[in-house]
């Protein structure tokens, strides 16, 4: 039978036939996306995908081009609740069922209490009251359109440094009325008045159970369990993911055995999991019965309600002289200059979650010249840089290329002597094109070539591991030896280091990273760690200007 007639099911008579590990196995993820299967009992597994402003699929690296909206911060910034709900209904819900996923992990809806907040960019805003209106509309729209929506991170997570240990201390006033308004279901990292909310049961029991009424399966984020007991006996239905969790069968029979939970409360816990499989079965069964294959579709679709929402999104502050919006013949416009870095980069959303690689992109200078060139093509469209506005180099996919002209690098595979051992093999195990110089992987890389103008050309190279670039067999940047601790792939990553090399106009320079996954001593640590979870190495840079400069072109 197809895995959505699971939609079908008792859940009360598929739960009184579980066994004890069955039910153990349905209260954890597998492996980072899923959740467990089980085919005795025609239980399939139910795939999630991170948003909240697209549907990303499996893979933080090479990842399944997708469609990026704007910000949630922008969205809000629409006050559209209806537009809202319309674009999770018609785009967000269908990009989420291409990559072949049941639940969206959207929306973030935290409360903006500094505009300093690491991730600040996926919620909404620092008022309560619209931030819940807007999660509210997303969610339906997700809903309509048979994507299960996970409002996140419940509650009280603003803040992303030191994110698992933070203590969240406030009045029974401030939570209820501030950070408690956006949310009806999610659950996160940090304390709140003392407790990690996974283990907290005033804020899973008291709160969301008995005064909201709520009956949505309530989910860990990922690597925000702390316990087993606490959290199973608090509510937490599902830990996520299924990589490093605490929920083992050994680790969770243990504890049944010293009674520090009942096989009652496990099932309990694991049929709140049964309900969200089963409603993802009945909304959407198409994604349980497909082939599980992530795909893209129409690259171009949906551009115009993507236009409309970001241009409702905008906010303006000031219009001195009423020169906006330009009208060209009116103003008798001859020249326009646009100055700024972000107006030419590739610059489309924050990091984390949020991550994806576009399906299409127009960056505002390409915008902008479109536009005029469609109404006024004899207006003349200048640019300047003015300043360096990135903290690490720009990636390099679209500077350098392959042998055979694609845009990117080949990454090449060595296996080392021996376990112990930090030299390569000569043997190639495998050969990988790689469209993007921020590589979440552990393996050596050979990008081909970078044709430029001549003149002076600065890299920046960080890893997570150990890594060297060579440009024409020169060491450049050595961040193999001995490296400065960063926060780069999930705190994993060394800082940036950078190197300058003299590039000329005409010539492919030959561009080599070597790296390694085992991550070089630092100052203040020492120890050479494997990276067998977050390896990664990421290649940045730009030409070489003066600030002066720049800023006398601006």
């Amino acid at each position: 039978m197809p895995p959505s007639d699971f939609a079908k099911a008792s859940i009360s008579d598929v739960v009184e036939q579980l066994t004890t590990d069955e039910a153990i196995l349905l209260t954890a993820g597998v492996g980072f996306w899923h959740t467990h299967a089980v085919p005795r009992l025609g239980i399939p597994a139910i795939k999630v995908t991170d948003g909240p402003n697209g549907a990303r699929g499996n893979y933080f690296f090479m990842s399944t081009p997708a469609k990026c909206l704007p910000s949630a911060t922008a969205m809000a910034a629409t006050f559209d609740t209806a537009l809202i709900e319309r674009v999770s209904r018609e785009l967000l819900a269908e990009e989420v069922k291409l990559k072949a996923a049941s639940v969206l992990l959207g929306p973030t809806c935290n409360i903006q209490r500094n505009p300093l907040g690491g991730r600040s960019f996926e919620s909404y805003s620092e008022d309560p009251h619209l931030s819940g209106m807007v999660a509210a509309a997303y969610c339906k729209g997700l809903q309509e359109g048979g994507i299960g929506a996970c409002i996140k991170h419940f509650v009280g997570n603003d803040k992303e440094n030191d994110r698992f240990g933070y203590d969240s201390t406030m009045t029974e006033r401030a939570l209820r009325e501030i950070y408690l308004m956006p949310f009806m279901l999610a659950e996160k990292y940090n304390r709140v008045n003392g407790t990690h909310v996974s283990e907290n049961p005033y804020i899973i029991g008291d709160i969301l159970r008995k005064e909201w009424g709520s009956n949505a399966t309530v989910m860990s984020d990922w690597f925000g369990v702390y316990s087993i007991d606490h959290a199973i006996n608090a509510g937490l239905d599902l830990e996520m993911p299924g990589t490093n969790k605490w929920r083992t069968l050994n680790l969770m029979n243990r504890s049944i055995e010293s009674r520090k939970i009942t096989k009652r409360t496990v099932k309990e816990r694991a049929a709140k999991v049964l309900e969200l499989v089963q409603k993802c079965a009945a909304a959407a069964p198409e994604v349980l019965d497909g082939d599980r294959v992530e795909k893209t579709g129409d690259r171009q679709s949906g551009r115009e309600i993507m236009t409309k929402v970001a241009s409702e999104s905008i906010v303006l502050l000031k219009n001195e002289g009423g020169i906006l919006p330009l009208k060209p013949e009116e103003q008798g416009l001859k020249k326009i200059a646009i100055i700024g870095g972000n107006a030419k980069a590739t610059v489309l959303s924050g990091g984390g979650s949020a991550a994806l690689k576009p399906s299409f992109f127009v960056t505002p200078y390409e915008g902008i010249v479109s536009a005029l060139g469609d109404v006024a093509p004899d207006v003349e469209v200048t640019y300047s840089e003015g300043a360096r506005a990135y903290m690490q180099m720009p990636t390099l996919e679209n500077e350098i290329v392959t042998e055979d002209g694609k845009p990117g690098w080949t990454g090449y595979f060595h296996s080392h002597e021996d376990n112990d051992s930090m030299t390569p093999l000569t043997a190639v195990t495998a050969t990988r094109y790689i469209d993007e110089t921020r590589v979440f992987l552990r393996y050596l890389a050979y990008p081909e070539s970078l044709d430029s103008i001549d003149t002076d050309f600065e890299f920046g190279l960080l890893s997570a591991g150990r890594a060297k670039l060579f440009i024409d067999d020169e060491l450049v940047i050595d961040n193999w030896t001995k490296q400065t601790r960063g926060q780069a792939f999930f705190n994993c990553g060394s800082t940036e280091e950078t190197g300058v090399f003299k590039i000329k106009a005409g010539v492919k320079h030959k561009v080599f990273v070597e790296f390694c996954n085992v991550r070089a001593p630092a100052d203040e640590d020492p120890v050479e760690a494997l990276m067998d979870a977050n390896g990664g190495v990421r290649l940045g840079g730009a030409e070489v200007q003066h600030p002066d400069e720049l800023m006398a072109t601006a």
